[in-house]
């Protein structure tokens, strides 16, 4: 394993996701992911810690072109945490602010107000979220 950065959980899915032999074999292991995704994120007591890397396993699931929509109230929360790392991981998770998607609304809102902090370590975590996601931030139609 590549650090304590990781879990054995988030090791173990990236591990078989490049293990797998076929297209059908990988979506088998991205709907399991789901569906654990689900239920770990509705469990009580997750740290923010935790939280942070169910986003990011659910932006692999989203990158392998399955939906999961059901976490991006969670993205949008870790956008409003103080910590820049967490708002960062919420910032690029919300990057790909789909059409008619109120989570994109909700997101801009925070965006403006931390563009205009004095702080000139958040403002540079902002702008490198936005550099992921300019070309489709235009597209929405929010």
């Amino acid at each position: 394993m590549s650090g304590t950065h990781l879990s054995k959980e988030f090791f173990e899915l990236i591990k078989s996701i490049g293990e797998s032999r076929s297209k059908q074999e990988e979506d088998q292991i991205i709907v399991r992911e789901v569906q654990t995704l689900k239920k770990a994120m509705a469990a009580q007591g997750v740290t923010s810690k935790q939280m942070k890397e169910f986003i990011i396993r659910m932006i692999y699931v989203e990158m392998l072109g399955h939906d999961a929509s059901f976490g991006h109230i969670h993205a949008v929360k870790m956008v409003a945490m103080k910590d820049l790392l967490f708002k960062r991981v919420g910032y690029v998770d919300r990057a790909d602010f789909r059409p008619a998607c109120m989570c994109c609304v909700v997101t801009r809102v925070p965006l403006l107000f931390f563009l205009c902090s004095d702080a000139a370590c958040t403002r540079a975590v902002i702008w490198a979220a936005l550099s992921v996601c300019t070309p489709t931030i235009n597209s929405c139609c929010c």
